[in-house]
């Protein structure tokens, strides 16, 4: 009987020395028993709830690794460093640059963009390029338009050499093609800047500079200087001042004529940029013009070559109506005499 009392004790004290009645002491145990219930089930469920918290401080917080040689960052967004302070990587990931070009002109349908920018590139400046690196990438005109802009963010913090000069022309050639004026702007600032570091050849000089001043007329409509560059640096190119004069004076006619018969590539993408704009100027004059007119004379004397009557009428929303038998358009309606 003695050796019961210690136990009971215990039971009655409680395990922090706190009396407990006898009616709770049923309760206290049940509540003991579940707290560690829930405390196991808590601790399981905290474990694996904190796992992923960690898991995502990784991620978010976590030093990012190094790009692979294969990529490489912005350096204006503080990516990547490696660019701006490696001359011979930025060497290879140029001639990676032009082998992903080739790579990209190859698998593209034939078509005259594709022709055009088949031009633009030596293929013997891809020969040491690691082919293999570029095998299995998709390469599209956006990623090289990209890749191009690593590099010239990279050249930027560098003394002026021989792969600037081929960097900024290059990119200049294929992004005006495209009339991708976010590549060809800065590029023809930067070349102006440093023509005689570069030693820039009159040549060279000339073509960017007509794409600067063509960029101004079609896109920016900023006549003044445009004229200004023009008589400043290339007042021999007569073609370019007649673009200049049919833009000003909103000669369609004379535009699409210089259009139809351009064989210069980059000259015809800058007249590209403005080629709907002297269209709607087309509509207008022949709708104040022309009450018919055959469709024959229509598309062989005044639309541009590559816009048939069918694609014109749809995309510009005319409402010229073509007779099916007589092949006639009609251009606008003649009104009716009131007696």
């Amino acid at each position: 009987m003695d050796r019961a009392l210690p136990e009971q004790n215990d039971k009655l004290i409680g395990r922090k020395g706190k009396f407990i009645s006898p009616h709770n002491r049923n309760n206290t145990s049940r509540n003991a028993s579940s707290s560690r219930k829930s405390s196991t089930t808590s601790s399981s469920s905290m474990n694996d709830e904190e796992k992923e918290k960690a898991k995502k401080r990784l991620m978010r917080f976590g030093k990012p690794k190094t790009p692979s040689k294969q990529e490489y960052g912005l350096l204006s967004r503080g990516d990547d460093t490696r660019l701006r302070d490696n001359e011979q990587e930025r060497t290879e990931f140029y001639s990676r640059i032009l082998h992903e070009f080739v790579e990209f002109c190859s698998n593209t349908p034939p078509n005259s963009l594709k022709e055009s920018l088949a031009k633009l590139v030596n293929d013997d400046e891809c020969k040491e390029v690691d082919k293999e690196g570029v095998k299995n990438k998709d390469i599209t005109m956006d990623s090289i338009l990209l890749s191009l802009r690593k590099l010239r963010e990279a050249l930027l913090r560098n003394q002026p050499s021989k792969l600037h000069k081929k960097v900024f022309m290059f990119a200049i050639r294929i992004s005006s093609v495209i009339g991708h004026y976010q590549s060809y702007i800065p590029s023809i600032k930067y070349l102006q800047r440093h023509r005689k570091e570069l030693e820039l050849s009159d040549q060279e000089f000339e073509e960017i500079t007509i794409i600067l001043i063509l960029h101004l007329v079609h896109v920016n409509e900023n006549i003044s200087e445009a004229v200004r560059l023009f008589f400043k640096y290339i007042p021999q190119r007569k073609e370019i001042l007649n673009i200049l004069h049919s833009w000003i004076h909103k000669n369609y006619y004379q535009w699409i004529q210089i259009y139809n018969q351009q064989r210069n590539d980059y000259i015809l993408a800058m007249m590209r940029l403005g080629y709907d704009k002297m269209i709607r100027y087309l509509i207008q004059g022949v709708t104040c013009s022309y009450f018919a007119m055959s469709k024959s004379n229509l598309e062989e004397g005044l639309l541009p070559d590559d816009l048939k009557f069918e694609v014109f009428v749809s995309k510009y929303h005319v409402n010229w109506k073509l007779d099916t038998n007589s092949q006639m358009v009609t251009i606008r309606e003649r009104k009716k005499k009131t007696t």
